[in-house]
């Protein structure tokens, strides 16, 4: 087998990443958006001993879980990996995945009863996460490709509410009115190279990350932002770093107050800039309550990756 090799396959399991796994002619075959059962025709991209990267051509024979993407980037866009795959689908897979993670790693057998669904399948994201880039002589805003630092242009994005359409619509605005310059990643030029949002109950937190330490005509964004969001802070981000973390250490506060407080549960909170946080709002919410469920005021319950600290 060698790079380019065309392939008749049926895929037997999916890896971690969604990716379809088949066995074949002494080849283990990893593809990207095939399902199990499924025969798919497979081109060769990277052939390493007996592993095989490859890219799907052409579906021969479909799952009765396929269906069609909501997204319209979905297959060049790295940002998911199962849209391709009914609903109900998806849940049975995680549920395996969270199986097969016991058993492998820590060899405790279990079956879990359920995954629980999203309470929103499309739109349940708080957090977006834009690359800015300068590629090929022309201004990049959208995702990036999978295993890749290419942008994939997009004005939408369906894992996100409304507001994330508008967002992008707003930078775009901003980068075509100020002149600002994209961060170039082939000579480390340009200034604006990451967009990261977050939205708790109406209230925004933009962080403009720049490879320096300012942006150029902050007061037309504002002016901007303006346009499409009521509650909104915005901070500059300075990074200058070569490597792929997209935040670095320094935070300038422009506008707004800066963060967002909560009470849940009895618990008051800020969110900021760098707090981590569950991106899906219902859920998170569910998994407190759900725990909460469990105990009474003599247990003691310790959430070892808190985050926020909630």
């Amino acid at each position: 087998m060698k790079k380019n090799d065309l392939i008749n396959v049926k895929i037997q399991d999916l890896g971690v990443n969604g990716e379809g796994i088949a066995r074949a002619e002494g080849y283990t075959f990893f593809a990207p958006f095939s399902l199990p059962g499924e025969v798919v025709e497979v081109k060769a991209l990277k052939v390493k001993k007996n592993i095989v990267f490859g890219k799907v051509e052409r579906v021969i024979s479909p799952s009765i879980s396929r269906v069609s993407p909501r997204c319209p980037i979905f297959f060049k866009c790295g940002g998911c990996q199962m849209q391709h795959v009914d609903y109900a689908e998806q849940l049975q897979v995680k549920k395996a995945t969270v199986e097969n993670c016991f058993k492998k790693i820590a060899g405790i057998s279990l079956s879990i009863d359920k995954a629980v669904p999203s309470f929103r399948e499309y739109g349940y994201r708080n957090k977006l996460q834009l690359p800015l880039r300068r590629q090929s002589g022309k201004n990049k805003i959208g995702f990036f490709r999978s295993a890749s630092h290419d942008v994939v242009e997009t004005d939408t994005c369906p894992i996100h509410p409304k507001w994330a359409d508008d967002v992008i619509a707003c930078i775009k605005d901003y980068v075509g009115r100020s002149g600002e310059r994209l961060y170039d990643e082939s000579d480390f030029s340009g200034s604006l190279r990451h967009l990261v949002v977050r939205e708790i109950n109406g209230e925004f937190l933009f962080t403009l990350v720049v490879n320096g330490s300012k942006l150029k005509d902050v007061d037309l964004l504002v002016d901007i932002l303006k346009e499409k969001f009521e509650k909104f802070s915005v901070y500059i981000n300075e990074n200058r770093s070569r490597d792929n973390v997209i935040l670095g250490d320094r935070f300038e506060l422009v506008y707004g107050n800066g963060s967002v407080t909560l009470t849940e549960f009895g618990v008051t909170y800020s969110i900021g800039p760098q707090a981590f946080f569950q991106v899906n709002t219902p859920v998170k919410e569910a998994i407190y309550s759900d725990v909460l469920s469990l105990v009474d005021n003599n247990t003691a319950v310790i959430d070892a990756y808190a985050g926020a600290g909630v």
